[in-house]
């Protein structure tokens, strides 16, 4: 791969980005087709309303190989890897908590009727497994022709981390915590198991 460096103000990106939510081998988003802004293909849903702004992260753990002959590493190899994506919902929906507590929940809907009040309603405690999702977000730029185009991240397999707070303040929005930690897709091509990013960089030609 080549080093790029453009120099070029259209490839500084600014603004939130949208939250999709997929069950495991949803359909990926077609970049050839689907425009930024139309909806996902059919599974994925939208989050909704973010309160802060998204992070996704890739770290490595390396080690060093070294031998009795040199005094330096004579090479590096990665040890473990970790892709991980966060944010914070807006909205307070028990649909979103069981979200970002792992999909350990019991999750219900009681409609409103005569003395019994509409009510939605999440139960947890005691589920050792965690729920498995695919995670996509989708953010966009403007091109030198001012065309809005977009860059999606796509974690194919993650689950949810638990322990954000709740939290009740008169001047705070109280959003929901989340953030995932990804897994690998050992179905999918060595070296490409983790996650994809792509940056649509001109619109597909008639």
């Amino acid at each position: 791969m080549t080093l790029q460096s453009s120099q070029n103000i259209t490839n500084i990106l600014v603004g939130h980005a949208k939250l999709w939510v997929a069950p495991i081998g949803t359909t990926l988003p077609d970049d050839d087709t689907l425009a930024y802004g139309a909806a996902w293909p059919s599974g994925w849903v939208y989050a909704g309303y973010t309160k802060e702004g998204a992070k996704a992260a890739y770290s490595q753990e390396k080690m060093d190989v070294e031998i009795q002959e040199a005094l330096a590493p004579v090479d590096r190899r990665v040890a473990s890897e970790e892709f991980t994506l966060e944010t914070v919902l807006a909205e307070f929906i028990v649909t979103n908590l069981d979200l970002a507590w792992g999909g350990v929940g019991t999750v219900s809907t009681v409609a409103a009727s005569t003395g019994v009040t509409g009510k939605d309603i999440i139960k947890a405690g005691g589920k050792a497994t965690l729920a498995k999702k695919m995670i996509g977000l989708e953010g966009s730029y403007l091109d030198a022709n001012g065309v809005e185009l977009p860059v999606r991240v796509i974690v194919y397999r993650a689950t949810a981390v638990a322990g954000g707070e709740l939290e009740f303040v008169k001047d705070k929005i109280t959003g929901v915590a989340f953030r995932v930690e990804g897994l690998e897709d050992m179905a999918r091509t060595d070296g490409q198991r983790l996650f994809q990013i792509t940056k649509v960089t001109a619109p597909a030609t008639a």
